[in-house]
C-alpha cells in the first residue's frame, strides 16, 4: 500500500461523461461529417466517444484535414488550411500510439487547431493498466502488485509543443495522470526552440518565435498528480516562454501554496506583458485605435496595467475606444481607470468605454443589472448594452462607474472632432456623478479659453439625453453649459431632473451673460411638473435667442400651461415698439401633457406661430423668397449615368439571387413542382430590390436603427422588348426609383398650430412622414427631374437636327438594348453603361409626358399600410345582400356564377382537409369542411398569387367578381392617423388609426391626416403624380402591385386599397377607370440586416433576413454622421416625439435626405425647409415649368399661360381641371348606394 498519508483518503475520480460504444476507424468520418453539418467545421467534438485504437485516432486526424476543402489557401502551393480550430477528444480512450498521430496533426501546416481537449485520457500518464477503465494511479488505492504504467504522453506531446509552428493556444490535459515527470517534459518543451518561423506563414509577426508553441496561452493540468518540483519547472519555463499566462493546477494534492505563488507571480508578469503588447498593437497608426477586452477575467491588477498604458506616454495613450465589460473589476479598479483619464495629465483621446458586467460597476455587485435596488441607487441608468439581453435592460451603475463614464464623455466632447451637428453624449449612463465630471471639464475649458479656436467657442449643440441625470447633476451641467458663448442647442430630455432640475436650468438661463445664443432647449420626458414649467416660463421672458422649447411628456397641468402662456404674452409685449428685436418662441412641444387644457395649447401655438410668421415676413423683406432657394434644403448631388448604371447592376444582381433563394426556401413540400414563373416570385424580386437598395443607400440607418424599420419603395419594372408579360428573368429588369423610411406624423395639436400661422408657413413643414408617403414624395422629385432632363434632351435633339454633321436621333427614341436576352442576369446592364434609365417619355402630341411603354410601377411596403389595410377581418361586415365568398362551400352557385369565364379564384382561408390545390389556388372536387377552417399560406394560395402572365391582366375583373362582389367592401371606411380618445369605449378600427365620419372631411382640415391605406386608394383613382403634375402627366400614374412583408392579409389589403373604389363613376366624367393592383406577399424581410457579411455567406442566408457587404459598395459616398435619432433608448419617449428620423431618397441621388418626422422640420429643430415639404415640392415644380416655358411641342395647353405664372401650389392645383373633376367624382358624385365607394366615403 502507498505509505503516503495523503493517499489514505484518495481523491474521488471524476466520472467520465457519456462513454458510448467504441468508435471504430471506419465510422469516424461519417460521425464527424454528420456533426459538422449541424455545428459547423470549426469545432469537432467526440467527447465521450471511446476510440477503438490508434487507427481510429488517425482517422480523426485525417477527417480534420479533409475538412480543409472548406478552408482558405495557404501559401502558393495550392494547399487548403483546415477550418477546424477546436478538437475535443475528452474521455476518448487515447493511447500513446494514438497520441503520435495527434502530434503529427499538430505539426501539419494544414492544421490550425487552437484548442485541443484531452481531458480524462489516463493512458497518457501514470495509470493502472489491469484495472477497469485504466484509472490514474493516484486516484485509487492499489496494491503493490498492481501494474502501474506511465504512458509518457507529455514526452510525446513535447515534440509538438517544442516546435514554433504549433498553433495551439489552449491545451487541456486534466485528469490524465500527469506527474512531476510529465510536467517537467512540458516545461522543457516550452523552453526549447525547434524549426524556422519562416516555414509557417500563418504565424503572427508580433509573437515570439524563439520558443516552442509561441501562441500557447492556457495550460490545464487539473486533477493530476503534479508536485512542487513539477510546478517549479513550469514556473521557470513560463518565465522564459513569456506567452503562457494561465496554468490550472486545481485538485493537485501535492502542490503547495508556496509553489502556487511562485507560478502565479510568473504568470502575472506574462499577463501584464501580453496585455501591454495587445494594447500597443491596437494603437498602431494603421489600427482603429480600439480594443475589446470583454470576458477576459481581468482583475484590478489588470486595470492598473491598462491605466498605465493609456496615460500620456504609455503604449496606448492614443486609444479611442475601450471595452472591458464582463470582467472582475471592483470599484477600485474602475477608479484606477478614471484617474488615468481625468485631468490635464490624463488621457485625452479615450472617447468610449464600457464597464458593464463588472462587479464594481453595479450596485448589486453582480455581472448584470438586477431588479433589486439599494437605498443608494439614485442614479440607475436605462442603458442598452451588449452583455445582457437584446432588449433594453436596467443597469445600476455605481458612483465609480459613473465617474469613469463622465470623464470619458468629457473627452468625447472636447477631443472627438467637430463634424457632428449635435455633440451627443447620450445614453451613456452618466448619472449625477458623471454629469458633475462633464461639468467640471467644460467649466475649466471655458474659463481658460483664449480665442475663437478654443473648443468652448466652437461647440454649438450638446446632447445629454437618456443619462438618468438627477437634480444635482442637472444643476452642475446647466451652470457649465451656460458659459459656452456659442451654444445654440441643448438636448437634455428623458432625464429624471424633476422640478428642482428645471429650476436649476431656469436660474442658469436668468443669470447675466448665460445662454446668450441658446435657440433650442429640450427637457421633454423629465417629469418637471407644474413647478418646473413655471420656473422655466418665468426665466425665458424676453430671452433674445430662445426659439424652440420642448416640454412634452412632463406631467404639466393647467398651472404650468397658464404660466407658459403668460410668459409668451409678456415676451410679445416686449417686442412692441422695438422693430429690430424679435424675441419669442417659434416652436413649443406640449403634447403628452393631457392635463393642459386644449384652450391653453391652442393659445401657446397661436403665439408661437405669430412670432414665426413675423420671422417669415422679415426674411422676405430682406430678399429671401419662399419660391427661391433661400431657406430651402439643398437637393442631393446627382450621380453620373455610369455610376447609376453600375450601382443598379450591383443591386440588381444581389437582389435577384436573394429573391430566388427566399422563394425556393419557402416552398411547401407539397408544392415543390411550382416554377419560379409566379407572382409570388415576382413579389420576392420587388422586395429584394427595394431592401437591397435600402441597405446600400442608407447603411448608417441600417446599423443604428432599433426594432423593425418601416421601409417603403417604388420599384420600376421594365419589360424591354419582350412585351408586358415577360417571364421573370427573361429580359425584364427592376430598379428602385424612390425610397422612404419613417413611422411618424405630426401630432394633431402641432399641425393645428402650424396652420394657425400663414398658409405659407404651413406648407414648409412635413405633416405625414410615414414611409409610403415619403416614397411617393420622392417619386414626385424623381418625376420632376426626369421631365426636365427629357426637355433638355429634346431641345438638344432639335438643335442638333438644324446643324449638319450632328446626330439627329432623339435620345428618347433609341431602342434600348436592355430588352435583349443575356447569358447572365446583369450582362445587359453592363452593355448599357452610358444609357439613361427613364420611366417617362414624351407624349408626342404636345400633351406633356406619359409613362414609358413596357414600364410599370410597384409599391413595396415592409409592413401592411396603416388604416383599413391593417384592420382585422372582424372590423368589416358585409353589406346587406352581399355574398361572402370567403365561405368554403364550393357548392355555392353564386360563387360559380360570379367567376368570369376562364378565370378561377382562390380564397385566403379554407380547410386543411380540402382537395389538392393547383398553383393558382383552385380547389377541385368535394365540399370542404367549414367547421375547422384554418388560414392557409397566403403566399401560396392568395387570390392574387397566380401565374406571372396573369398577375397584371384583368386584375379588376378578378377582384370585383371574386371575394368582393356585391358591395363586399362597403364598410372599409376612411381613417385618420392618431389615437382613439381616452373616454371612447370603442376600439380602434386599425392600429394607430381613428375612423372618419366621412372621407371629404379630411381634405383641407389641419390635424387630420389620412391613413396610408386611404392615400393609396386615392392614388389609384386620381394618380400618384398629384394635382399639380397631372397637368404635365395627364394619364394617372397608378401602381400595378402592392408587395407587403409583415402583417399580410390579402383580403384586408385589397379591401383597404383598391377594391373599395368600386363604383367610381369614371365613365360619367370621362375619366380613367381606377386601377386595381395585385396584392402580393413576400418572404424577403428587412430584419437581420448586417454590413459585414460577404457575398458568399449572403447567398446562404435564410429568408428571414437580408445581408450585404458594406465594404463592396461601389461609388458609395459617406452619408451624414450620427444624429439625435441614433440615441433614442426609451420606447415610450421615442413613440411620443423624440427626434425620429425620416429618410427619403430617389434614383440618381448620391445621399438620402433626412428630417424630423414629429416636427416636420429638419433634424434638431429649425433649419431649412425639408425636400419633402409641400413648399419645396412646389419650388421643384416651378423649375420644371421654367424648363417647359416656350416648349409648345412638348406641352401645348392651348390656353393662356397662367400655369407658368402661378405663385403657390393652390393656384397650380386650381388649373388641374381633370384632377379636380376626378376628386369631385370620388367624394361627391352620385353613385349606386350598394357601391363599395359609398362605404369608403362614409356618411355625409
Amino acid at each position: 500500500m502507498d505509505p503516503d498519508p495523503q493517499r489514505r483518503f484518495p481523491q474521488k475520480k471524476k466520472r467520465p461523461k457519456g462513454h458510448a460504444s467504441l468508435l471504430h476507424a471506419a465510422d469516424v468520418f461519417r460521425i464527424i461529417t454528420e456533426r459538422v453539418s449541424v455545428n459547423g467545421p470549426t469545432r469537432v467534438s467526440l467527447r465521450g466517444r471511446a476510440l477503438s485504437g490508434p487507427d481510429a485516432v488517425k482517422a480523426v486526424c485525417d477527417a480534420v484535414l479533409e475538412l480543409g476543402r472548406q478552408g482558405s489557401w495557404i501559401g502558393n502551393n495550392q494547399t487548403r488550411i483546415s477550418p477546424t480550430t477546436t478538437l475535443n477528444l475528452a474521455s476518448g480512450n487515447i493511447c500513446p500510439a494514438g497520441l503520435e498521430h495527434l502530434v503529427n496533426l499538430l505539426l501539419d501546416k494544414r492544421c490550425q487547431l487552437k484548442e485541443l481537449n484531452l481531458v480524462d485520457n489516463p493512458k497518457l500518464g501514470v495509470h493502472l493498466r489491469d484495472v477497469q477503465d485504466t484509472p490514474p494511479a493516484h486516484t485509487v488505492t492499489h496494491a503493490d502488485d498492481d501494474t502501474v504504467v506511465d504512458g509518457n504522453g507529455c514526452e510525446i506531446l513535447a515534440r509538438a509543443i517544442r516546435s514554433n509552428s504549433c498553433t495551439l493556444t489552449q491545451l487541456n490535459l486534466g485528469g490524465c495522470g500527469i506527474t512531476c515527470k510529465g510536467a517537467g517534459a512540458l516545461a522543457n518543451a516550452l523552453e526549447d526552440a525547434v524549426g524556422d518561423a519562416g516555414d509557417n506563414d500563418r504565424l503572427n509577426t508580433h509573437r515570439r518565435t524563439t520558443v516552442g508553441s509561441p501562441n500557447l496561452e492556457h495550460l490545464n493540468l487539473r486533477s493530476n498528480d503534479v508536485g512542487y518540483a513539477g510546478v517549479c519547472e513550469l514556473a521557470t519555463a513560463c518565465a522564459k516562454h513569456s506567452v503562457v499566462r494561465e496554468v490550472s493546477l486545481g485538485n493537485n494534492a501535492m502542490v503547495t501554496d508556496t509553489a502556487r505563488r511562485e507560478l502565479h507571480d510568473v504568470l502575472s508578469r506574462n499577463r501584464k506583458r501580453a496585455l501591454l503588447t495587445e494594447l500597443g498593437a491596437a494603437c498602431e497608426e494603421s489600427g482603429e485605435k480600439s480594443i475589446s477586452l470583454r470576458r477576459r477575467r481581468l482583475s484590478d491588477a489588470d486595470a492598473a496595467t491598462i491605466a498605465g498604458a493609456i496615460r500620456p506616454g504609455g503604449c496606448a495613450d492614443c486609444l479611442v475606444s475601450l471595452d472591458v465589460s464582463e470582467n472582475d473589476f471592483t470599484s477600485v479598479g474602475i477608479d484606477t481607470l478614471a484617474h488615468a483619464v481625468r485631468g490635464v495629465t490624463g488621457n485625452m483621446s479615450l472617447a468610449s468605454v464600457s464597464v458593464v458586467g463588472n462587479p464594481g460597476a453595479h450596485f448589486d455587485g453582480k455581472k448584470c443589472g438586477s431588479d433589486s435596488q439599494t437605498a443608494s441607487d439614485r442614479n440607475a441608468s436605462n442603458f442598452k448594452n451588449d452583455s445582457c439581453d437584446t432588449k433594453k435592460s436596467k443597469v445600476n451603475f455605481t458612483t465609480a462607474a459613473q465617474k469613469l463614464l463622465g470623464v470619458v464623455a468629457a473627452n468625447f466632447l472636447l477631443h472627438s472632432g467637430t463634424g457632428e451637428a449635435l455633440k451627443s453624449i447620450a445614453d451613456r449612463g452618466l448619472g449625477c456623478a458623471g454629469a458633475r465630471e462633464v461639468a467640471g471639464v467644460v467649466s475649466a475649458t471655458t474659463a481658460f479659453a483664449r480665442d475663437d479656436r478654443s473648443w468652448a467657442f466652437v461647440v454649438t449643440a450638446i446632447g445629454t439625453q437618456h443619462n438618468e441625470i438627477g437634480y444635482e447633476g442637472c444643476a452642475a451641467i446647466a451652470n457649465a453649459f451656460a458659459m459656452l458663448p456659442n451654444l445654440v442647442e441643448w438636448a437634455c430630455y428623458a432625464n429624471p431632473i424633476g422640478a428642482n432640475g428645471a429650476s436649476s436650468i431656469a436660474r442658469s438661463i436668468s443669470a447675466p451673460g448665460a445662454f446668450l445664443k441658446l435657440k433650442s432647449l429640450d427637457i421633454g420626458g423629465s417629469n418637471i411638473g407644474d413647478s418646473g414649467c413655471c420656473a422655466i416660463s418665468f426665466a425665458i421672458v424676453g430671452h433674445a435667442a430662445l426659439q424652440e422649447l420642448h416640454l412634452d411628456h412632463n406631467d404639466i397641468g393647467n398651472t404650468g400651461g397658464s404660466a407658459l402662456v403668460r410668459s409668451m404674452e409678456r415676451t410679445a409685449d416686449s417686442n412692441r415698439g422695438a422693430p429690430t428685436r424679435n424675441a419669442g418662441l417659434r416652436r413649443v412641444w406640449l403634447h403628452g401633457n393631457p392635463r393642459v387644457p386644449d384652450v391653453l395649447i391652442g393659445r401657446v401655438h397661436e403665439l408661437a406661430n405669430r412670432t414665426a410668421t413675423k420671422d417669415d415676413l422679415e426674411a422676405q423683406t430682406r430678399g429671401g423668397t419662399c419660391g427661391g432657394t433661400s431657406g430651402f434644403e439643398l437637393q442631393s448631388e446627382l450621380e453620373s449615368v455610369v455610376t447609376k448604371n453600375s450601382v443598379d447592376a450591383f443591386v440588381y444582381e444581389r437582389a435577384e439571387r436573394h429573391a430566388r433563394f427566399c422563394f425556393d426556401g419557402n416552398k411547401q413540400s407539397r408544392d415543390l413542382h411550382r416554377s419560379v414563373d409566379t407572382s409570388s416570385f415576382f413579389a420576392d424580386r420587388v422586395a429584394a430590390n427595394a431592401i437591397c437598395t435600402y441597405v446600400y443607400r442608407l447603411p448608417d440607418h441600417v446599423e443604428t436603427t432599433r426594432g423593425n424599420a418601416v421601409v417603403a419603395a417604388i420599384v420600376a419594372h421594365s419589360t424591354g422588348r419582350g412585351g408586358d408579360c415577360d417571364a421573370p428573368g427573361a429580359g425584364d429588369y427592376l430598379r428602385t426609383i424612390a425610397l422612404g423610411v419613417g413611422t411618424k406624423f405630426m401630432p394633431n395639436a402641432v399641425a393645428i398650430a402650424a396652420s394657425a400661422g400663414t398658409a405659407n408657413r404651413y406648407e414648409h413643414v412635413v405633416h405625414d412622414s410615414h414611409a409610403e408617403v415619403l416614397a411617393r414624395r420622392a417619386l414626385l422629385r424623381y418625376l420632376n427631374r426626369e421631365m426636365r432632363e427629357l426637355v433638355l434632351e429634346h431641345t438638344t435633339h432639335v438643335s442638333n437636327s438644324n446643324n449638319q454633321g450632328c446626330p439627329t436621333a432623339a435620345p428618347d427614341l433609341v431602342i434600348s438594348s436592355m430588352g435583349k436576352q443575356s447569358e447572365t442576369e446583369t450582362e445587359t446592364f453592363r452593355e448599357t453603361q452610358t444609357e439613361t434609365f427613364r420611366v417617362l417619355t414624351l407624349a408626342g402630341d404636345g400633351s406633356g409626358f406619359r409613362l414609358k411603354p413596357g414600364t410599370s410601377l410597384h409599391l413595396y411596403v415592409s409592413t401592411a399600410p396603416c388604416g383599413a389595410a391593417s384592420a382585422t377581418k372582424e372590423t368589416f361586415t358585409f353589406a346587406e345582400g352581399a355574398v361572402d365568398l370567403r365561405s368554403n362551400d364550393s357548392s355555392n352557385d353564386t360563387v360559380r356564377n360570379l367567376a368570369p369565364k376562364g378565370v378561377t379564384f382562390g380564397v385566403s382561408s379554407v380547410s386543411r382537409d380540402t382537395a389538392p390545390m393547383r398553383h393558382d389556388g383552385v380547389t377541385h372536387g368535394h365540399k370542404t369542411n367549414t367547421q375547422n377552417r384554418q388560414p392557409r399560406d397566403v403566399s401560396e394560395y392568395d387570390l392574387d398569387d397566380v401565374s406571372y402572365t396573369e398577375s397584371f391582366a384583368d386584375v379588376d375583373e378578378r377582384h370585383e367578381r371574386g371575394v368582393y362582389a356585391c358591395g363586399g367592401s362597403r364598410n372599409a371606411k376612411a381613417m385618420t392617423k392618431g389615437a382613439m380618445p381616452v373616454q371612447s369605449r370603442e376600439t380602434a378600427p386599425a392600429p394607430g388609426c381613428v375612423p372618419l365620419k366621412n372621407l371629404a372631411s379630411a381634405f383641407g382640415t389641419p390635424g387630420l391626416t389620412l391613413s396610408c391605406s386611404d392615400k393609396i386608394s386615392r392614388w389609384q383613382v386620381l394618380g400618384a403624380q398629384g394635382a399639380a403634375l397631372s397637368v404635365l402627366i395627364q394619364n394617372p400614374i397608378a401602381f400595378s402591385s402592392l408587395v407587403v412583408g409583415r402583417k399580410f392579409d390579402g383580403d384586408s389589403l385589397r379591401r383597404g386599397t383598391c377594391c373599395r373604389t368600386a363604383g367610381f363613376p369614371h365613365a360619367v366624367f370621362k375619366l380613367s377607370k381606377p386601377k386595381h393592383l395585385s396584392v402580393l406577399k413576400t418572404n424577403v424581410k428587412v430584419g437581420a440586416i448586417g454590413g459585414d457579411t460577404n457575398d458568399d455567406a449572403a447567398s446562404t442566408d435564410s429568408g428571414a433576413g437580408f445581408t450585404m457587404n458594406s465594404n463592396s459598395r461601389p461609388f458609395q459616398k459617406t452619408t451624414t454622421g450620427k444624429n439625435r435619432a441614433g440615441f433614442i433608448a426609451d420606447q415610450s419617449r421615442a413613440g411620443a416625439g423624440d427626434s425620429d428620423e425620416s429618410l427619403t431618397w430617389c434614383h440618381g441621388e448620391t445621399v438620402c435626405t433626412r428630417h424630423d418626422g414629429r416636427t416636420g422640420m429638419s433634424v434638431g429643430g429649425g433649419g431649412p425647409t425639408p425636400v419633402v415639404a409641400r413648399a419645396w415640392q412646389f419650388a421643384d415644380f416651378q423649375k420644371t415649368l421654367g424648363a417647359l416655358r416656350g416648349k409648345r411641342e412638348v406641352l401645348d395647353l392651348r390656353v393662356d399661360d397662367k400655369l407658368f405664372s402661378v405663385k403657390n401650389a393652390r393656384d397650380a392645383k386650381a388649373l388641374a381641371v381633370t384632377y379636380a373633376a376626378g376628386k369631385h367624382a370620388m367624394l361627391k358624385a352620385r353613385v349606386p348606394p350598394t357601391s363599395a365607394i359609398v362605404g369608403w366615403r362614409g356618411s355625409s
